[in-house]
């Protein structure tokens, strides 16, 4: 899709509901008849539930505590990363990865893609920008039992449901053609059970200046790529017996599940160990080559600025790839009378 002309102005709106009782069933439509659904959350993003109103899309991953909505929209598109979609000849590949993918080797005939048989993947579709993310994070909710995750083909509905300390609690998320907005929607069957921490963001980008924003009840952040192409994401809380309180540029309690989020999307793991007295100890691992790998960012500077805020703590930071040592980073110091660290 290529567009020429004054630069495009994009607004993509969230509506977050939280309330009493679940959505009403439409009354011609069998309940069930047409689901999808799943016991776990989704580990990776093509296995995420996906909306859509023609305009905006959503994946949901339907994870506990901190869950994750990720956002798009059909104009966001960057007109000057458009690249040939000349290659070299490569038919001759072709029977190759048909003969994967038909016998059921799915993931050898995508790698098979992915590395050049059908043409390079530096010149993908690349120049088509994700929006945003919503993120919602409950407290208190690490330990829960009978979690489904499901989407309604008839209704257009996806749905999170789990019980947790004996509360059961429900996500229900659409998007509207009519009115234009992606609505998410939180209950429990207990009133006053809720209490979240509501965030939404992009992904650093060097080529998108991002300006978030809050005011009274709604939050959001304006957005303008280098190519002057601009776009806005807003979102709104609506409470029943509730408060909402907004702030910008402040993120809670989220970093470890989206840590190990990232890890698990690139075929590793996350694994925390705490000992009184002794510390935490995190050990995050990815498989290098994953093509959901996401860049960790600069991990040295990063660390740099912990130290910074945190000069009564230790830290140790090992990056190791392949088994071997690329750096360590290490505040301990080994006091005169002692042969080890302190």
């Amino acid at each position: 899709m290529m567009t020429s002309g004054k630069p495009r102005a994009v607004l993509l709106c969230v509506l977050i509901a939280l309330a009493a009782a679940s959505l009403p069933a439409r009354a011609d439509v069998p309940e069930g008849k047409y689901v999808l659904w799943y016991k776990k959350p989704a580990g990776l993003f093509t296995e995420t539930l996906l909306l859509g109103n023609g305009h905006i899309g959503a994946s949901v991953y339907g994870m506990v505590p901190v869950d994750r909505i990720s956002l798009n929209h059909t104009r966001i598109w960057r007109k000057d990363k458009y690249r040939s979609r000349h290659v070299k000849d490569v038919a001759g590949n072709l029977p190759a990865v048909r003969k994967a993918l038909l016998a059921g080797e799915i993931k050898g005939g995508t790698l098979m893609i992915w590395r050049g048989k059908l043409g390079s993947m530096a010149g993908g579709v690349d120049s088509y920008q994700p929006a945003g993310d919503v993120y919602i994070a409950l407290a208190g909710h690490n330990k829960v039992s009978h979690y489904r995750r499901e989407l309604d083909l008839a209704t257009g509905i996806a749905k999170v449901t789990y019980r947790s300390g004996g509360v059961t609690y429900t996500r229900e998320h659409f998007c509207s053609n009519r009115d234009g907005v992606l609505v998410i929607r939180l209950t429990a069957d207990r009133p006053g059970s809720i209490t979240c921490t509501l965030r939404l963001s992009r992904q650093r980008d060097k080529g998108c200046e991002i300006v978030p924003w809050a005011r009274g009840e709604r939050c959001g952040f304006d957005g303008r790529f280098v190519e002057d192409l601009r776009f806005a994401a807003a979102m709104t809380a609506v409470t029943r017996g509730g408060k909402v309180t907004t702030k910008t540029g402040r993120r809670v309690g989220l970093g470890v599940p989206l840590f190990a989020q990232a890890a698990r999307e690139a075929d590793g793991d996350l694994r925390v160990k705490s000992e009184p007295g002794g510390g935490t100890r995190i050990v995050a691992t990815f498989r290098h080559g994953h093509p959901d790998r996401k860049p960790l960012g600069d991990l040295r500077e990063t660390m740099a600025v912990l130290v910074c805020a945190h000069p009564d703590v230790e830290f140790v930071c090992e990056h190791v790839r392949n088994g071997r040592m690329v750096y360590r980073i290490d505040t301990r110091f080994k006091r005169p009378d002692s042969n080890g660290p302190a």
